[in-house]
């Protein structure tokens, strides 16, 4: 399994706006994300800071939106379609 630096983990939707994972690479973020959010939002439930949950779960998609404009295809010029 070779990795092509210049492939870009996440593909652009057919329809609507947004990513959606390509390789391995960008399946991995999004599984790391799921964990973090369950794990980290659990933890801050249980200890009553429903803020700082809040705030975690902001910072954690700000955190894959990021990833996927900088790993992901440009979104400019989608119209949908074939």
């Amino acid at each position: 399994m070779s990795i092509d630096p210049k492939e870009p983990w996440f593909g652009r939707k057919r329809f609507g706006w947004g990513w959606t994972p390509r390789t391995w690479q960008g399946w991995g973020i999004v599984a790391l994300f799921v964990v973090l959010s369950l794990a980290g939002t659990q933890l801050l439930v249980e200890r009553e800071h429903g803020v700082a949950a809040l705030i975690y779960q902001l910072l954690l998609a700000i955190g894959l939106i990021v990833i996927c404009a900088i790993k992901g295809e440009s979104l400019s010029g989608r119209r949908g379609g074939k």
